[in-house]
């Protein structure tokens, strides 16, 4: 805080998993030139608009999510947020399996709280709601 002649000055500082403008033209950039077969997914350029992804059907989200969004923040965040949301798009890609070993289940079940709880240490509490709890119960299912 700075003090003016009219009172108090509060800056507020951003936080460290926000992009800057330039970040984020980095990764629209990126998520343009991702090139795909055509019957895996939509073009992704069609879904990019004043900078920003949006209008995406449901497997773009999850093909975004488990792969494409790992390797577009590698070099825009910092090695915490980044490993963070890598596991993220592990931990989907382990549950979106369409064959499951039963002896890897507990081991799947410990890797999903653990990410979560580094999803407690890097993100805001805001973040959490009901939904990213029951992220956990998709293991028993």
């Amino acid at each position: 805080m700075t003090s003016s002649t009219r009172g108090w000055i509060i800056h507020k500082t951003t936080s460290f998993i926000c992009f800057t403008q330039n970040e984020v033209k980095t990764f629209v950039d990126f998520v343009v030139e991702v090139q795909t077969p055509t019957w895996c997914v939509t073009a992704f350029k069609k879904h990019v608009g004043n900078q920003r992804v949006q209008h995406m059907k449901i497997h773009d989200h999850q093909v975004m999510v488990q792969q494409i969004m790992s390797m577009g923040i590698c070099n825009l965040l910092q090695l915490g947020p980044c490993k963070t949301l890598i596991c993220l798009g592990t931990m989907f890609q382990c549950i979106c399996t369409k064959v499951v070993n039963q002896n890897e289940i507990n081991a799947f079940r410990i890797f999903v709280v653990e990410t979560l709880c580094k999803f407690e240490v890097w993100f805001p509490p805001t973040f959490f709601d009901l939904m990213t709890h029951l992220v956990i119960h998709l293991v028993d299912e």
